[in-house]
C-alpha cells in the first residue's frame, strides 16, 4: 500500500528528527534506483519540500514499540526513541552509521579513484566489493519497525539497502572514472570496507548468546570458552540475524536488541584496498643439484639451505607479476639429494594478488631465460599462464601416472657373484610398502601397494650397478632398494639375497602430458 503525501511528510520528519541522512530518509520512504541517481542535491530539495509541509508527527505508537514512555517531541527524544546514544555533535546517521552520510560523495569517490589509479592493476574490468557493518541490518529493522507504527503498518518492508544506494551512486561513476568496465566476476576487486567496531561487537555479542554451536564446532567452542575467549561464530551470527529479520519476529528482535542505549553511535571507519585473484603460471622444472630442496627448508626458524626450487623459480615470476607472494605446487616431489632430469617435473606457481596479469608467449619466454641464466641449479621450460581448473591436472601425476628413475645401487656381495640381470625379468612387480621411517614424522603409518612396471640393469663396477626402473607414481624408490629394515617387501636386497643400498637417485621422467609442450 502506498503512503499519502502527508504520511511521507510525517515519516520524513520523524527520520530527520532522529538525524537520518538525506539518502537514508529516501530509503525509508521508498526511494529506488532511479530516485537515487538524481543526486544528493536534488534529493535534499525533495526532502525539504516534504519537511516544509509542516505535518505534525505523532510518534506515540512508535514509542510503544520501543518500550519507552512518552512520545518524542524533539530531536533528543526522537533519538531516545531509537534507543541510541550520541557521543558527539555531528549526529551520525543512525541508519547507515555514516556510510551514506559521509562517504557517498564526490570527495570520497576521488579517493577511491586515486588509490585505484596508483595501484596500477592491468585488468580491463573491475568489481566493487563493498563490506558494511553487520549492525546496519539491525538498525534498518529497528527504524522500519518504528516507521510502520507511525503509519499503521503501511511502510514498505523492501527498502533499498545501504549497499545498493552506495553502489548506485559510487559504482556507476567509478566505471567512467577509472577506465575499466564492470563485471560481477572480474578478477580485479576494489574493496571498500566500513567498520562500526563498538556497535558490531555489541550485536555479535547479543547474537552469540542466542547461537547454539554446530556439532563440528562444539569442541572448539567449549575449548575457547574455558580460555575466556569470545565464542562468536560470525557466519552463524549473521545467519541467525537474517532469519530473525526474514521471519519478521518483532518479539525476538526486541528481546535481543531492544536496548542500544549503552552503545555509542559514532561515525564508521573506512578502508580502501585493491586485490586481484590469483594468476596461475605452469611449466616444467629440472633440478641439477643434490643439495637443493624443492621448497624452503626451515626447521625451528633456522634455514637448512640457502635457497630452494620454489624460490629460484618463484622470485622472478613474482617480480614480473608485481606480487610479493606465491604458492608452489608440483606433480610430486623429489628428495633434496635427488636430481630431476629429462623433460622436467610439472609445476604451478599460484601468484597471489598480481598487479600484472597479461603476458604474451614472448613475455613467458623472457622469464624462462631469466631464470635459466641466473642459476645452474635449476632450469624451467614450457612456462605459460593456465586457469585455476588446470591445477587438477597437476595432481593427477601424483597418483595416476608413471615415473622413470635411474639409481646407482651398492651391494655387499660383489656384483659378479649376483644375478642382477634377473631383476629385469620381473614385470609388474607388486610391492607392499609401509610408510618409510624417514617420513613417519610427517605422514601417517600405512601400508601402500605400489607396482614396479619394469626394470633394467647395467653393471658399473665390482660393487655397483645402475638400475633403471619405471614405476607407479608414489613408489618409494630408496626403500625398494635397501628395504627400510624390511618395511618394503620385496626389495632389491631380498631379491638378490644380499645387503643393498642406494648411492644416488635421479628422476628421469614424470610421465604427465601437462602442461602442453611449447615450441621455441
Amino acid at each position: 500500500m502506498s503512503l499519502t503525501d502527508d504520511e511521507i511528510s510525517s515519516v520524513a520528519r520523524f527520520l530527520s528528527d532522529i538525524h537520518c541522512c538525506v539518502l537514508c530518509v529516501h530509503r525509508f520512504i521508498g526511494g529506488v534506483k532511479c530516485d537515487f541517481e538524481k543526486g544528493i542535491s536534488k534529493l535534499q530539495l525533495i526532502l525539504d519540500e516534504y519537511l516544509a509541509r509542516g505535518t505534525a508527527v505523532s510518534t506515540d505508537s512508535a514509542a510503544d514499540d520501543t518500550h519507552e514512555e512518552g512520545a518524542p517531541q524533539s530531536s533528543s527524544k526522537s533519538a531516545s526513541l531509537m534507543g541510541l546514544a550520541y557521543t558527539n555533535d555531528d549526529k551520525t546517521c543512525p541508519a547507515c552509521v555514516g556510510v551514506l552520510q559521509y562517504y557517498c560523495n564526490d570527495q570520497y569517490l576521488n579517493q577511491i579513484v586515486e588509490q585505484t589509479s596508483c595501484a596500477n592493476y592491468d585488468s580491463d574490468s573491475f568489481c566493487l566489493s563493498l563490506q558494511v557493518p553487520l549492525s546496519l541490518s539491525i538498525l534498518d529493522y529497528k527504524i522500519k519497525s518504528a516507521v510502520k507504527k507511525l503509519v499503521s503498518d503501511k511502510a514498505r518492508s523492501d527498502i533499498s539497502t545501504v549497499k545498493d544506494v552506495f553502489k548506485w551512486n559510487i559504482g556507476s561513476q567509478l566505471i567512467r572514472r577509472i577506465g575499466k568496465y564492470f563485471h560481477p566476476r572480474s578478477g580485479f576487486l576494489v574493496h571498500v570496507d566500513f567498520l562500526s567496531a563498538e556497535l558490531d561487537r555489541f550485536c555479535e555479542k547479543q547474537l552469540s548468546d542466542q547461537c547454539v554451536p554446530s556439532r563440528s564446532h562444539a569442541w572448539n567452542w567449549k575449548k575457547r570458552s574455558k580460555q575466556g575467549e569470545n565464542n562468536v561464530n560470525p557466519q552463524q551470527c549473521r545467519n541467525l540475524l537474517m532469519k530473525i529479520i526474514k521471519d519478521d519476529d518483532d518479539d525476538k528482535f526486541h528481546r535481543i536488541f531492544g536496548d542500544l542505549s549503552a552503545v555509542s553511535l559514532t561515525k564508521c571507519t573506512d578502508d580502501i584496498s585493491m586485490t586481484h585473484t590469483s594468476l596461475f603460471v605452469a611449466g616444467r622444472y629440472n633440478k641439477y643439484s643434490r643439495e637443493l630442496s624443492q621448497t624452503p627448508w626451515i626447521v625451528d626458524g633456522v634455514r637448512k639451505m640457502d635457497s630452494s626450487v620454489k624460490e629460484l623459480i618463484g622470485e622472478p615470476i613474482e617480480r614480473h607479476c608485481k606480487s610479493s607472494e606465491s604458492l608452489f605446487s608440483s606433480s610430486g616431489r623429489e628428495d633434496v639429494d635427488v636430481r630431476m632430469l629429462g623433460t622436467g617435473r610439472p609445476f604451478i606457481m599460484e601468484v597471489l594478488n598480481p598487479v600484472r596479469t597479461k603476458f604474451t608467449r614472448d613475455d613467458m619466454k623472457a622469464i624462462e631465460q631469466e631464470v635459466n641464466s641466473s642459476t645452474d641449479l635449476v632450469a624451467i621450460r614450457d612456462l605459460q599462464v593456465v586457469s585455476r581448473e588446470d591445477t587438477a591436472k597437476l595432481k593427477e601425476g601424483e597418483t595416476e601416472k608413471t615415473k622413470t628413475y635411474s639409481a646407482l645401487v651398492w651391494t655387499h656381495t660383489p656384483v659378479g657373484d649376483l644375478n642382477v640381470s634377473d631383476l629385469a625379468t620381473h614385470k609388474d612387480l607388486v610391492l607392499q610398502q609401509k610408510t618409510p621411517i624417514r617420513v613417519l614424522h610427517r605422514r601417517p603409518l600405512a601400508t601402500r601397494t605400489r607396482t614396479i612396471l619394469k626394470m633394467s640393469t647395467e653393471i658399473v663396477d665390482d660393487n655397483h650397478f645402475k638400475l633403471t626402473l619405471k614405476t607407479q607414481a608414489g613408489t618409494y624408490i630408496k626403500e625398494f632398494v635397501h628395504g627400510d629394515f624390511g618395511r618394503t617387501q620385496p626389495n632389491v636386497g631380498s631379491m638378490l639375497h644380499t645387503d643393498a643400498d642406494i648411492a644416488w637417485l635421479d628422476v628421469q621422467s614424470v610421465n604427465v602430458d601437462w602442461p602442453p609442450s611449447l615450441s621455441d
